[in-house]
């Protein structure tokens, strides 16, 4: 199910900057090679760039696109094979399965397993922490206490290939500590609980340690103190019941169900309840969507045990006549059918660039100057072969020095005048952001200032419709520079 959308797009943004980010960290690692922009990820990625990227890279580096792909979904079979080994031991063979095949059928999971990004790593990461401390639970008590220490190290690997994941870090102590309730008693449950969070508080202190002011900054603007967008929390909300609304009401159910249960497993559904809502509650907090469809995936893992365990209740019931496998098929069937056109939507907010980069590969060269990219991301994830290091500039950070009034421009001033003066030969300007200051600054300069020509223009969306409703993506080239060719 997430084969069929490896090859669905070109790179979109996040893919193009993590694994663009993953091969700074190698130049810099064999050839020391620092550039201004690797030494600024730290601070304003919302995951650590020494974890997952240079992952990426490598794949990227053998294969391309579709390995670094193809890593993810590795990473997420690995997520589902943990989530049957959890809610097997916890529950029972037939939860596990159910768990398993609810939790492949929502289309964020699905998603998570065709594109490189390192939402896929942290979530198998933090769902193999789980696993090996529910394993645990069945141990002597030396290794026992081994494996509940590396449980809690490797949810502070989670928590740092990408800091969200931290917002489930104590439902997964939770879990963990319910099993050794279930194997050994409620004490046994406390001290098994204890040990994972005192092992993930050493290693969690230790990372920020390690990790310094710079780190502690990104963790910061883009976790803890994220700022405050303009999303309604209604439509946060219902954005991640389309999501992961199948998931969300099994869970409810399960929990629901579990009432006549042991209090072991009411403790597990209801916890598995809260996880899945963690999300879109965090979200319709700070009134944002950005990255909804990856971090819905993280309760739901969780909640689908709670599913599994619904399902199997279900599936016990009178099983002669049948009827259990039909009521399963109704839930199952629709959810199916509805993950199919939900995977690889929200692939449609960045444009497919295949024509943009094709356009743009003859006319990229070491030797022609400044290239200013909206797409910086995606243009130098394609075009860093062909150009020289720091040849590409972005939106943000670009400074000018204004020669007759001898001051240093920033913003819209300093591409207003940087255009006039011809210092780029090559503009690729994103219409999806033209009500941007920036960019209209830059749009208003390329139509006043002769010698630069319109050579490329493409629909932003993902079809000719979608132009006139979301801007065009153009590339404008300088032809003349003082009277000479460029």
């Amino acid at each position: 199910m997430s084969a069929r959308l490896l090859r669905a797009d070109t790179a979109f943004g996040d893919e193009a900057l993590y694994l663009y980010a993953g091969h700074l960290e190698w130049a810099y690692w064999l050839h020391g090679y620092n550039s201004v922009y690797r030494a600024a990820f730290p601070s304003w990625f919302s995951g650590s760039p020494v974890i997952y990227p240079p992952l990426g890279a490598i794949a990227d580096s053998l294969g391309g696109l579709l390995a670094a792909r193809l890593l993810s979904l590795g990473f997420m079979l690995g997520v589902t094979t943990c989530l049957y080994g959890v809610a097997s031991r916890l529950l029972d063979r037939r939860a596990g399965l159910f768990a398993a095949f609810i939790f492949v059928m929502i289309a964020p999971t699905q998603d998570l397993g065709a594109f490189a990004t390192y939402d896929a790593m942290a979530l198998s990461l933090l769902a193999f922490a789980t696993w090996i401390g529910v394993v645990a639970a069945g141990l002597r008590i030396g290794p026992r206490v081994v494996l509940l220490a590396t449980s809690g190290a490797v949810i502070v690997l989670a928590d740092a290939t990408k800091y969200a994941t931290t917002l489930w870090s104590p439902v997964a102590i939770v879990v963990i500590a319910t099993a050794a309730w279930q194997a050994r008693g409620f004490r046994p449950g406390l001290y098994a609980g204890a040990t994972v969070f005192g092992a993930w508080t050493i290693a969690l202190a230790s990372a920020l340690a390690w990790g310094g002011r710079v780190y502690w900054r990104g963790i910061l603007q883009t976790t803890l103190a994220r700022s405050t967008s303009s999303a309604p929390a209604s439509a946060v909300l219902h954005q991640s019941f389309t999501l992961i609304g199948l998931v969300l009401i099994l869970a409810i159910f399960g929990a629901i169900a579990s009432i006549g249960a042991d209090a072991r497993t009411r403790v597990l559904c209801c916890t598995a309840v809260f996880a899945v809502l963690l999300a879109p509650l965090n979200q319709a907090r700070i009134h944002t969507t950005v990255s909804l469809h990856k971090h819905v995936d993280f309760g739901a893992w969780f909640a689908a045990i709670a599913a599994g365990y619904l399902l199997s209740r279900i599936s016990k019931i009178d099983a002669r006549r049948g009827w259990c496998t039909a009521v399963v098929a109704i839930i199952a069937v629709p959810g199916l059918l509805a993950s199919f056109g939900e995977a690889g939507l929200w692939a449609s907010y960045w444009p497919n660039t295949t024509k943009m980069v094709a356009a743009l590969r003859p006319l990229a060269k070491p030797t022609g100057g400044q290239y200013l990219f909206e797409e910086f991301d995606v243009g130098y994830y394609y075009l860093h072969s062909d150009v020289y290091p720091g040849q590409l500039q972005n939106m943000f950070g670009f400074l000018y020095w204004d020669q007759r009034r001898h001051i240093l421009l920033s913003g819209p001033p300093a591409f207003r005048l940087a255009i006039t003066n011809h210092y780029f030969n090559l503009i690729e300007v994103d219409g999806q952001n033209i009500s941007k200051p920036t960019t209209k600054a830059i749009e208003h300069s390329l139509a006043s200032t002769r010698g630069y020509r319109l050579v490329f223009k493409q629909p932003w969306g993902p079809s000719d419709s979608a132009g006139p409703a979301h801007g065009y993506i153009e590339i404008w080239r300088l032809v003349t520079r003082r009277g000479k060719a460029s």
